[in-house]
This record gives C-alpha cells, sequence and structure tokens, in this order.
C-alpha cells in the first residue's frame, strides 16, 4: 500500500475503494498531492472516480479489449520496454500479435471510451517513471475474469513496471 503513494501513474480498474476501502484512499491522495496521475476504470460516476485525473467510463465487460488497446498504443508510441521484455518475458510476440487486432477506434466502439482518452491513458503508463497497475473485483468476476487480469499483467509487463520499486 505504501508504494501507491509514490507511483507517477496508477491504472485503477474495477474498484471504489473510496465506498469499499476508505482507509486506502489516504495513499491515492498522498500520491495525487506529490503530482501522480490516477486513471480510473469504472462504468459508474463514483466517489473514487472524482479524484481521477482520467475516467475511464468502460462498457461492462469490455475490459481485456481496454487492456490490449492500451498495449497497441504503448507498442505503436515506443512506450514499452524492449529490454525489459527480452529479459523478463516470454513469447511476447503472440502478444503484440494479439494487441495489433486492437486498435484505437475498435476499441473505442468495443468499450465506449473515446479514442483520445485511450491515447491519453496510454500517454500516462507510458511516460510514467513508475506506474501501477490494479484490477479489482470489476475485471475479476466475470465470465473471462482471468483473461481480463492477464491482458492488464501482459500491460505491465510490457510497459516494464512490474517488480520496480516506487
Amino acid at each position: 500500500l505504501a508504494d501507491i503513494a509514490h507511483a507517477e501513474t496508477i491504472l485503477l480498474v474495477g474498484s471504489n475503494l473510496a465506498e469499499t476501502m476508505p482507509p486506502v484512499m489516504q495513499y491515492f491522495q498522498e500520491q495525487k498531492e506529490r503530482g501522480g496521475a490516477l486513471i480510473v476504470v469504472d462504468p459508474r460516476a463514483t466517489l473514487t472516480s472524482a479524484t481521477a485525473t482520467l475516467h475511464l467510463r468502460i462498457t461492462p465487460g469490455a475490459d481485456a479489449a481496454l487492456a490490449n488497446g492500451l498495449l497497441h498504443i504503448a507498442i505503436k508510441e515506443g512506450y514499452t520496454d524492449a529490454a525489459f521484455i527480452a529479459d523478463r518475458t516470454a513469447d511476447f510476440d503472440l502478444v503484440r500479435k494479439v494487441a495489433s487486432s486492437y486498435w484505437p477506434a475498435r476499441v473505442e466502439r468495443i468499450t465506449g471510451i473515446p479514442e483520445r482518452e485511450l491515447h491519453r491513458a496510454a500517454q500516462l503508463l507510458g511516460t510514467a517513471a513508475t506506474a501501477m497497475i490494479l484490477t479489482s473485483r470489476g475485471p475479476e468476476q466475470q465470465s473471462h475474469g482471468v483473461d481480463n487480469v492477464l491482458a492488464f499483467i501482459n500491460l505491465a509487463l510490457a510497459l516494464g513496471q512490474a517488480g520496480k520499486r516506487h
């Protein structure tokens, strides 16, 4: 939890912590006070999304498409960490192939999130010295919950953020 306050950018997917775990919000408040960006993915306007730098109002069930779309942009914009991918991942070409079919206009149609917001989210994550991607019940408790979470893990790995000290 203490790492949250030191992350430059956080992508919070499917959680309304301000209502479900209010004490945790102190770490997000500290992160904001340090100049950090918070991207909240939630179809609803919530107390948590009200504190966000960017609120991505996703169509329910479109989480994997969002993650793959953000990865597509990250690859195109050069936000990925080639050394990290080479040293600490396997079969990234397979992931790259999947992401290639999630171009921004398609992801906007699937998720309902405007292309400009997709690009902004990818830029905030991709240019951050330290970033965290946190998933919660929203993407996890769906019929394709494992696929959703794995897609966000792929994004974090591609950005070289996994295991990085905040």
